[in-house]
């Protein structure tokens, strides 16, 4: 569900990628550990495989008139920049 409560339909990769953020719990999670969680066999540090997931994702909130609250930690990998909630 989007920070706006709003339900977005992901694909596994999007879903994987969302999961492994919320894991990580306001820490970053680096590239290889995306790699890793999104299924992709081989880790190649200049792949920009993760970004391509992370923009689809991106397109997806926009979509429904909100943003992702995930930002790029420079040379290190992604974190969620909000607080996470859970739904009851």
């Amino acid at each position: 569900m989007a920070p706006t409560g709003v339900s977005i339909k992901l694909s596994g990769r999007e879903a994987a990628f969302v999961d492994r953020l919320a894991q990580a719990g306001g820490e970053t999670a680096s590239r290889e550990e995306l790699t890793l969680a999104l299924g992709y066999r081989e880790i190649d540090i200049e792949s920009r495989r993760v970004d391509a997931d992370l923009r689809r994702l991106r397109q997806k909130a926009r979509a429904v008139d909100t943003e992702l609250p995930v930002h790029a930690v420079h040379a290190l990998g992604f974190r969620f920049s909000a607080k996470l909630s859970t739904i009851k």
